[in-house]
């Protein structure tokens, strides 16, 4: 699962693994390589992008 986060002029992604399923637009939890857990939304099958 790709993982983007982005702010004005900036965008950076990494990957992650989602710890659940998930629609576009809905919340879902993102295990991040160095283990930490982010919630973030949905926007397509393979990516989810975390609010800053």
């Amino acid at each position: 699962m790709r993982v983007l986060a982005g702010g004005q002029g900036f965008e950076v992604s990494t990957e992650g693994q989602t710890l659940s399923a998930g629609a576009v637009g809905e919340p879902v939890r993102v295990r991040m390589p160095n283990g930490r857990i982010a919630t973030g939304q949905v926007v397509d099958a393979g990516t989810v992008r975390l609010a800053l």
